[in-house]
């Protein structure tokens, strides 16, 4: 989901200071402009990516996503956990995703991986439509209904930062019917919060064609007795302390409103970075049921780690590595993806909220020839011009491409707003 990678870090609600003033904000949030109620949530965000080719200036491409999420619950109007009652742990969430474009900028400039992670057919998508019950200070999580694997699986916060879908979408060629955000698929997730901030999580979800076929949109629920299986298992963990705030000193002006407004030489500003934690999991397909003769059509395993690393200079940083292997390769056209990376908040004293962004990918498409691969570098700077707008350029470095021999080189702008 776009809701769930990048824009959420900028947009969602902010996270409550550590001094007791609220920071300012430009644009009221959604819930307030639309006057909904306590128990109703609603989250709209819109992702644009342009790109452009510097090796070949003519071959441009405009890419853009929208996406609206409404969530309703009665533990929303209760924010002490410790009172709630069993409804007031459940959620109800309808999400819509649109997509447009003026091409596939990918093959046009002869790489394997589409560029941008928006970058979907065009039109309008169920996302999700589901029932999630959140443990709060308990120990049980659920979720189940029309699901993307992403929303439990296999996806790192700190992936959804960048824009090559690769980073992204990694696992997602696993299988021709995955269904990775925006398909969706029946399924049902049961997790167990564990001591010292560990969860363990199980899924099972239907493998449908024609749920997950594209011209559908995720709007038909058709099931055929021969629809496959996928099974997850997943153990994530958190490493460090979730801060909040950085310790740094915004603009005199106090141009960013995530931030106190009583500066007294250090401020408390707003976290963009993501968390620290690790995840590591596995997950079994069948691509048609068929009882007589049972037979695993993808096994796969994969892991990652996002590091805080404390440095002098910059409010926060992080590492970060990421891995997928799959174990019947004869089956899955990518059965090696690693990536890693690097991200810096607060460089520059006068611009305490963005973000440097450094990531490598490494897709390998075939063990029997090692030259069938593609090798990425990409660079971007993420800056906050608002609380609810960011822009993101980047430049991507194809260093090898099993496609192209003429290593693409592009130049992109994420540009992101939400509510």
């Amino acid at each position: 989901m776009l809701l769930s990678s990048v824009i959420l870090y900028v947009f969602s609600i902010p996270i409550a200071l550590a001094e007791d003033v609220a920071p300012p904000s430009p644009i009221p949030s959604l819930n307030r402009v639309l006057r909904l109620p306590a128990n109703v949530s609603a989250e709209m965000s819109y992702v644009a990516e342009p790109i452009i080719s510097l090796r070949d200036p003519s071959v441009f491409n405009y890419a853009h996503g929208v996406e609206v999420m409404l969530q309703m619950s009665p533990g929303f109007s209760h924010k002490d956990v410790s009172t709630w009652k069993e409804y007031d742990h459940w959620i109800f969430t309808f999400d819509l995703q649109q997509y447009f474009d003026t091409g596939d900028f990918g093959t046009e400039i002869g790489v394997s991986n589409p560029p941008q992670e928006i970058y979907n057919p065009q039109g309008l998508y169920l996302g999700e439509l589901s029932f999630t019950r959140n443990p709060g200070d308990g120990w049980l999580y659920m979720r189940l209904g029309a699901l993307s694997i992403d929303a439990d699986f296999l996806s790192p916060e700190v992936t959804g930062l960048y824009t090559h879908a690769a980073f992204n979408n990694q696992y997602n060629v696993s299988m021709e019917i995955f269904p990775i955000s925006p398909m969706n698929a029946f399924g049902a997730v049961v997790g167990a919060k564990m001591e010292k901030a560990m969860m363990l999580k199980g899924g099972l979800y239907q493998l449908s064609k024609t749920q997950t076929d594209f011209d559908k949109r995720g709007w038909d629920w058709t099931t055929s007795g021969t629809d496959g299986v996928l099974g997850f298992v997943q153990l994530e963990g958190v490493i460090g302390e979730v801060e909040e705030t950085l310790d740094i000193c915004p603009p005199d002006d106090h141009t960013f409103s995530r931030h106190s407004s009583n500066c007294d030489g250090t401020d408390h500003v707003i976290n963009e970075l993501p968390s620290g934690g690790w995840q590591i999991g596995a997950f079994a397909g069948q691509t048609e049921l068929n009882f007589s003769s049972p037979q695993i059509d993808h096994q796969t395993i994969y892991g990652n780690v996002t590091l805080p690393v404390s440095l002098e200079i910059g409010a926060g940083h992080r590492f970060w590595m990421s891995a997928a292997y799959e174990l019947m390769p004869e089956n899955n056209p990518l059965p090696l993806w690693v990536g890693s990376g690097w991200i810096s908040q607060g460089l520059f004293n006068s611009r305490p909220l963005d973000l440097v962004l450094l990531g490598f990918s490494w897709s390998q498409f075939s063990f029997d020839d090692m030259s069938q691969r593609e090798l990425l570098l990409e660079l971007e700077y993420s800056t906050v011009l608002t609380d609810t707008i960011i822009l993101q350029p980047n430049i991507q470095w194809f260093v090898d491409s099993a496609v192209e021999t003429q290593s693409p080189l592009t130049l992109g702008v994420g540009i992101h707003f939400g509510m």
